[in-house]
């Protein structure tokens, strides 16, 4: 059993002068790292922590143990430890406790919002004495009043400042959780606001855009979908199975959670957050500061029906199309693909990505003896894609009835954000790919447009499994 009577606690201002000395700790922990493999047989984490003596700067702790289960498992920020026999070390100038698996000895309290003094885990049978209770009482009393992550944070960024290659920290909250292989989890991440456009190639593999999908692996159902805020976009990020304990704990316990040292990037286009050798993941408490602010500017977001709108389209999407329901309010494709009803009418900002034939000239129905429009366009917007059929008389008023093959040409190149220039510069790019050299097309940005939409579907007696989009009451000028 370890006994704790007796037990003299030192402050963690006092502790850092007490190289190669094991002492005793009561602390906060402000920030816990990502449980990884050691270079030799055991598992390794690391831990900060602060206490009333020393706020911040914090005091690292490293923990080494046979398995993940016998690392420490915080549940938030701002739980309590207690540590016994750690000693203190410097590496490289930086002062740090290290945990021993053989005299050292750990647990694990809940923070201010918490009433018992019984951990809720532990390396060893703890003894928890009057004397020990004070200390998580008065550690307690100092959390009320104490904000973790005051003030500016600069390598903090939010979905909406997100770029290619950018190293940053993120806070978000978990959506989903998937696990899609023995090896690989991948979870799903919101911060309430969205990400920008990923740009497109002018000169792509038109079979692979023609049939892009419209969602990152892996496919979440429409009742997963159904769980997800209105509006904002969402990131996923790989975890492997080393971290399967680790998974669970959050999936359980917090909602909201702080990466530090993460890359993004697009990938199958679609933004990802990957993973680095240096990266740790945090579970925040309820009441952090950052994820209050988020959820509080989501909330805020959600009754404007101007901050509704695509970020990268505010104050007002392209003027190139207009509809016939200016009055009607705005919805978002993640509420179009969750919606109650099967059958419904939407108005939505969208960016056109794709459209299926790809040259004018194809749109019309082959199995009609007049002119028939049959296109389908792969609509995006931050939370989500769709593809939505333009038919018949709804692409005639699209396009302003049947203009001539080049003038329509010229309509849908507007549309996917295709220019003269950019053409132009694709074709002498194709060229140089063509003899060798490296590959690299010019880009495009669709513009953001506002239209109809009606969903629909082919077999009555299967609605949703058949379910379909189209648009309507939409007009492009010229």
């Amino acid at each position: 059993m370890d006994q704790s009577k007796d037990i003299v606690y030192t402050d963690i201002r006092d502790a850092i002068s007490c190289i190669n000395q094991k002492v005793n700790i009561f602390g906060v922990v402000k920030e816990f790292g990502m449980p990884k493999k050691s270079k030799g047989t055991d598992f390794v984490c690391r831990l900060e922590i602060m206490d009333m003596s020393r706020g911040e700067p914090v005091l690292p702790v490293t923990f080494f143990a046979p398995s993940m289960e016998k690392l420490p498992h915080v549940k938030s920020n701002g739980d309590i430890i207690r540590l016994h026999r750690v000693l203190i070390n410097i590496f490289t100038g930086e002062v740090y406790a290290r945990f021993n698996k053989k005299f050292s000895s750990f647990s694990l309290f809940e923070g201010k919002s918490g009433k018992r003094f019984i951990p809720y885990q532990f390396s060893s049978s703890p003894y928890i004495t009057d004397h020990d209770r004070k200390y998580i009482t008065q550690l307690r009393t100092w959390l009320k009043n104490f904000e973790f992550q005051k003030g500016h944070d600069k390598y903090l960024t939010q979905f909406s400042g997100i770029c290619h290659g950018k190293y940053c920290d993120l806070v978000c909250k978990i959506l989903h959780i998937c696990k899609v292989s023995e090896d690989e989890t991948v979870v799903v991440l919101w911060d309430g606001t969205d990400t920008p456009p990923i740009p497109l190639e002018t000169n792509h593999d038109i079979e692979a855009e023609q049939n892009a999908s419209l969602q990152s692996e892996p496919f979440l159902p429409r009742d997963v979908l159904s769980t997800f805020p209105s509006i904002g976009s969402v990131v996923r990020v790989s975890i492997g199975k080393s971290l399967d304990d680790l998974l669970q704990q959050l999936q359980t316990t917090c909602q909201w959670v702080r990466f530090r040292k993460v890359k993004i990037q697009p990938i199958l286009g679609f933004w990802q957050v990957v993973l680095l050798p240096n990266s740790t993941l945090c579970p925040l408490s309820m009441d952090d500061h950052f994820a209050n602010f988020y959820q509080s500017a989501y909330e805020t977001r959600i009754s404007s029906s101007l901050l509704r709108m695509p970020y990268s389209c505010v104050p007002a999407p392209s003027p190139i199309t207009q509809t016939d329901h200016q009055d009607a309010p705005l919805s978002s494709l993640r509420e179009i693909l969750t919606h109650a009803k099967v059958t419904y009418k939407y108005k939505c900002i969208v960016r056109v990505i794709a459209i299926d034939p790809r040259h004018a000239a194809d749109f019309f129905s082959k199995s009609s003896r007049s002119p028939v429009y049959a296109i389908r366009m792969t609509l995006e917007d931050p939370t989500a894609r769709i593809h939505a059929n333009l038919f018949a008389e709804d692409g005639e008023k699209f396009f302003g009835g049947y203009p001539p093959t080049d003038e329509l040409q010229a309509k849908v190149n507007k549309l996917l954000g295709v220019t003269e220039d950019s053409k132009e510069l694709g074709v002498q790019r194709s060229v140089k790919d063509h003899l060798g050299d490296q590959k690299s097309n010019s880009l495009r940005g669709p513009l953001w447009v506002e239209c109809c939409i009606k969903s629909y579907y082919l077999d009555k007696s299967n609605p949703w499994e058949t379910r379909q989009y189209r648009i309507f009451g939409t007009r492009m000028g010229a």
